[in-house]
């Protein structure tokens, strides 16, 4: 299971984000006239971050660590699939592109870069998986100064700019009733194994876990 959360999720994921994209591609057309498709590039970035998450997962997996919980692991992933999907599925509202796509891309990007940089400060301690390894310790650094989890925090900002660039009500429900809910369990699920290591609930009273004065 572990193996299979950490890196088969991800790397199914990235073959149905292809496909999905190359059979609806003609149906959707191209809102960007006759010029270059920037709704293919968006696609191509966010296969590629994913195939970073996939490489992420698999020197995780090498590494010995207690995991107390799994199946938060696998709604938030299953929400995540629903938020990318039926964005690239069915057909946005916008007829036209706009400052809306500057905006989406704006906040995909962003997401990305702060996910990128939760992990890298977190380095051998991070994982998909709620689990304590050896020498665990509380990280304070980098956005976990002002955040107790910038990696969520950076998933949910990368795919609101999913559903800003192809926005349509599915992938809007889905981003609010299913990967946002999903997250935020699996942040509760997790704090009950932080709260073990020395110094965290120091650490948690002086900071938001998501949004700064918001939760």
């Amino acid at each position: 299971m572990k193996k299979f959360i950490q890196v088969i999720q991800p790397a199914l994921l990235i073959i149905l984000v292809l496909l999905v994209f190359y059979f609806r591609f003609d149906a959707r057309g191209n809102p960007w006239g006759d010029g270059y498709n920037f709704d293919m590039l968006f696609t191509v970035v966010y296969a590629l971050w994913l195939s970073y998450e996939t490489g992420v997962g698999r020197a995780d997996t090498a590494r010995k660590k207690e995991v107390s919980d799994v199946w938060t692991a696998v709604l938030y992933g299953a929400g995540q699939a629903l938020v990318i999907l039926t964005a690239l599925w069915f057909g946005p509202l916008w007829e036209a592109p706009g400052p809306w796509h500057i905006a989406g891309g704006a906040m995909f990007a962003m997401g990305i870069a702060l996910r990128a940089w939760a992990i890298r400060t977190l380095g051998a301690h991070y994982s998909h998986l709620v689990s304590l390894g050896d020498n665990h310790r509380v990280i304070d650094t980098g956005p976990y100064r002002v955040l107790r989890h910038p990696a969520y925090a950076g998933m949910i900002l990368a795919h609101a700019g999913v559903a800003l660039w192809f926005l349509n009500m599915v992938t809007l429900a889905a981003l609010v009733l299913a990967l946002v809910p999903g997250i935020a369990g699996r942040i509760l699920e997790e704090e009950k194994t932080l709260m073990k290591l020395e110094g965290y609930a120091d650490f948690a009273k002086t900071r938001a876990r998501l949004v700064p004065f918001v939760w």
